[in-house]
């Protein structure tokens, strides 16, 4: 029974790691054309689609979204995608 109680805990501790796995120092790797990255310059408690795209779009992203990251709500900007 002991043994179950510890798995459990490491696996209430692991958990948030394992839901954001693809975020790591502040870059998120996508299957489209561009990577996504943190807002540099949109800094909230809680972010709100419409500053965050628009803060995107001012750092020469392709619009932007929000996330929950952690304990907080982040504003994540999709990188342009380059022609070929």
């Amino acid at each position: 029974m002991g043994v179950l109680k510890v798995s459990s805990l490491w696996f209430l501790l692991i958990m948030p790691l394992l839901l954001t796995s693809g975020v790591f120092a502040g870059t998120v790797r996508t299957e489209g054309c561009g990577d996504t990255f943190f807002s540099r310059t949109y800094k909230s408690l809680f972010c709100r689609k419409g500053p965050c795209r628009e803060h995107c779009d001012n750092e020469g992203a392709d619009g932007g979204y929000c996330i929950f990251f952690y304990l907080f709500v982040r504003c994540i900007c999709n990188e342009k995608c380059s022609s070929k």
